[in-house]
């Protein structure tokens, strides 16, 4: 009896597994997360009326401008940074920065005088977050009031 056990504990040692202790799961997860390229241009599902445009840094921080048509005169724009999250599913900020800018007044016929440009920032030091899912960026501004949160899916090349 004392051989037979001493057999099935020897082949049971012997037997691999090939889980991955769970250790070693939030690492693979994050190296994986850290190879996908969020950069390029996006468009807003929910306006389609807004785009932005994502640069990505090698030490995984996402820069993101948001470029919103009021109207043919007047223009939203906002610029923000950083960091993946380690599971790659949000980018919280800080800095985030909104501009409007108005081109001319309506009714002004090319080759008319136009009214200057009139830039005004709205807000710097804005906060929140862009959450994602799948490659799809949910805007969630703490400074804005959205009737709905962006959802941007990003541009084929």
């Amino acid at each position: 009896a004392l051989a037979l056990t001493l057999a099935l504990s020897l082949a049971a040692c012997g037997t691999k597994d090939d889980t991955p202790a769970p250790e070693q799961e939030p690492v693979q997860q994050e190296q994986q997360q850290e190879s996908i390229d969020y950069a390029g241009s996006y468009a807003d599902r929910v306006s389609q009326r807004a785009t932005m445009s994502v640069v990505q840094d090698g030490d995984g921080t996402l820069s993101f401008e948001v470029s919103w048509s009021n109207s043919a005169f007047e223009t939203n724009e906002w610029t923000m940074s950083g960091t993946l999250s380690t599971d790659g599913t949000r980018v919280d900020y800080t800095d985030g920065k909104m501009v409007t800018t108005s081109f001319g007044e309506p009714g002004t016929e090319p080759g008319e005088e136009e009214t200057p440009v009139d830039v005004l920032v709205v807000y710097e030091n804005g906060t929140g977050h862009f959450d994602i899912a799948d490659g799809v960026f949910t805007w969630v501004s703490d400074n804005d009031d959205f009737t709905e949160n962006p959802v941007f899916e990003k541009i084929p090349e």
